[in-house]
């Protein structure tokens, strides 16, 4: 026959099938052998064990019955080196005695890169043995722990993976969360540390911000040969050693501090960072076998994560003996001290939407009024200058003399402030605080005011001219309003004169309704009524006639120029007025806003 015809090595056809068919019986026997072992070694979080100790005991059994050290953390690399030779040779092997392996084919430094971890220590960093659940506990009886091999070219992978985890070096990773769940009894846990707690990367990233004001990090200890890296921390109320030199950054702030005595609490914590191993070991510690087999069972092992353990502390008995022990002061005292970084975090924020949002502060004799009034007071006024409602109980309250204090307030803003909140669980403007005491609507203010302090009263003592008053506050409080508001967010021009002259028919109604000699609605004296009114009709002006075409002045000599011109230079109500241009600015606020009555 002519060379070439069947394959190089000049087999016969049905040589080569046989010798194929052997190979795939081979292979199949192979895999069910390999699929009977995966059997013998089932892997479940459901299989767990009752407790820690359990687990560690079971797992001590497993090892000692391996010959096996339980605990073997140190990397070693002369071992390592004398296991390449037999790699090779099985891998040589595994390839037909071809072109050698690409991981024979590593040198020295090639090698000694596949196992550089975080702050270039070693740390191997082969794959766990998948699990079609995504866990690798060890179930009771179980002989063995294993792990899948280092694939081919997997130091470059380990490296990576390193690489792209956040680096510790005694600071924190790049991840806040505000409020996780569990937050309060996370931080309990983590200011006591009763017991060493372990901990995935997740969960040290997302609690641990939340505790570290307790904590003021001193040292960092490297391993040449450990994959793992310990920081040491103080509790901060053990104060500066004395000469600790200070920070030469000039970017960095100068504050102002406050010396405290030293020396206040002696413990110390550890926070071991782990890396990704496929070696048995042991946490690093005291007694750890215990939460050693915990973070195994866990599935911890083949990723990084975190212990936190109590190192060196004096404690309670306060002998000073190096007995590790509690804290001498509560979590509430540490919240004093410091801010912790997702407080500050959150502070940062809230300052740069300040930068960024719009100063809405009073302006004029209504800036003059909130700084007389910014002193702590038990009668306290939550406002925004530019509300229309927050002005109603701000010209009720000066028009009474009686003393409050300003705190201007900024409904929009989110997250709202803590105490607007106390005051008004819906966040909105005006609200009033007295005490333990709160109250929100400003109709319903105006009543309670006016109850409090009757040495200026703004309601009259008879009962008909008193229902007569309440009878119009309602129609202004109704009708009128919701014509204000119809008008003020119209945009169709098409409607614009038919809403205006819907907004003149209710203030026509008031008008023929008040005193006919005025000023004011019952005549010369300031009531409730032109307190619901005032912050509106000076809108018309401000706000509804550059926007909405409203006429710029009333009738002359009418009954509505009259009362427009008494509010417009009462005393009460120009201390609470800021310049035109403030409402001007804010007019897009109240369009946007709901309307408080059905338009």
């Amino acid at each position: 026959m002519a060379s070439g015809s069947f394959a190089s090595g000049g087999q016969h056809p049905q040589q080569q099938q046989q010798q194929q068919q052997q190979q795939q019986q081979a292979q199949q026997a192979q895999q069910a052998q390999q699929a009977q072992q995966a059997q013998q070694y089932p892997m479940d979080m459901g299989l767990g064990y009752p407790s820690a100790a359990a687990a560690a005991a079971a797992m001590g059994e497993a090892y000692r019955a391996q010959d096996n050290v339980f605990g073997r953390l140190d990397y070693q690399p002369q071992a390592e080196e004398n296991r390449q030779p037999q790699r090779r040779r099985r891998q040589q092997g595994s390839n037909g005695g071809d072109a050698p392996a690409p991981q024979a084919q590593m040198g020295t430094q090639d090698k000694q890169q596949q196992h550089m971890g975080q702050f270039g220590i070693l740390a191997p960093t082969p794959v766990p043995v998948p699990h079609p659940h995504g866990s690798m506990p060890p179930t009771m009886g179980q002989q063995a722990l294993h792990f899948a091999p280092t694939a081919h070219g997997g130091g470059a992978a380990g490296t990576a993976d390193a690489a792209s985890a956040p680096a510790a070096q005694g600071k924190l990773g790049g991840k806040i969360v505000v409020d996780p769940p569990d937050l309060q009894a996370w931080r309990e846990k983590l200011f006591n540390v009763d017991e060493m707690i372990v901990l995935t990367q997740e969960q040290f990233e997302t609690y641990f911000p939340h505790v570290d004001n307790v904590y003021s990090h001193r040292s960092t200890q490297k391993y040449k040969r450990k994959p793992f890296v310990s920081h040491y921390w103080d509790c901060r109320m053990k104060g500066r050693p004395p000469g600790t030199p200070k920070t030469e950054d000039p970017n960095k702030k100068r504050r102002r501090r406050s010396a405290r005595e030293r020396d206040l609490c002696d413990v110390k914590i550890k926070i071991t960072e782990y890396f990704p191993s496929s070696e048995p070991f042991q946490l690093e510690g005291g007694d750890a076998t215990a939460a050693t087999a915990a973070a195994v069972a866990a599935g911890y092992h083949g990723q990084r994560f975190w212990t936190i353990q109590r190192v060196n502390g004096n404690g309670g008995n306060g002998k000073g003996d190096g007995v590790a022990g509690p804290h001498k002061h509560t979590l509430a005292k540490s919240d004093e001290i410091k801010k912790n970084s997702v407080q500050r975090h959150v502070a940062a924020q809230e300052k740069e939407t300040k930068k960024t949002q719009p100063q809405r502060r009073a302006t004029g004799a209504a800036a003059a009024t909130a700084k007389k009034h910014s002193r702590d007071n038990d009668l306290k006024l939550y406002a925004a200058c530019y509300c229309p409602f927050s002005q109603r109980v701000w010209i009720a309250l000066e028009a009474k003399g009686m003393g409050y204090q300003y705190c201007e307030t900024d409904p929009y803003r989110k997250p709202a402030q803590a105490a607007l909140l106390e005051a008004n669980p819906e966040g909105k403007v005006p609200a009033i605080r007295q005490g333990e005491w709160a109250c929100s609507e400003s109709a319903v203010i105006l009543e309670y005011l006016e109850d409090l302090d009757a040495r200026v009263p703004l309601m009259p003592s008879d009962g008909r001219l008193k229902a007569n008053c309440r009878f119009w506050i309602n129609h202004i409080n109704t009708d009128l309003l919701a014509a204000f508001y119809t008008l003020l967010q119209n945009t169709d021009l098409a409607k614009q004169a038919e809403l205006v002259a819907r907004l003149q028919t209710e203030l026509d109604r008031l008008v023929q309704a008040a005193d006919e000699h005025g000023p004011y609605f019952l005549g010369s004296m300031l009531s409730l009524v032109d307190v619901h009114l005032a912050p509106f009709a000076m809108r018309l002006r401000t706000i509804l006639h550059s926007r909405r075409g409203w006429p710029a002045t009333a009738e002359a000599g009418s009954r509505w120029a009259c009362w427009l011109d008494a509010l417009d230079t009462d005393a009460h109500i120009k201390a609470t007025t800021s310049a035109d241009d403030l409402y001007a600015d804010t007019a897009e606020m109240l369009i946007k806003s709901p309307a408080p009555v059905p338009v």
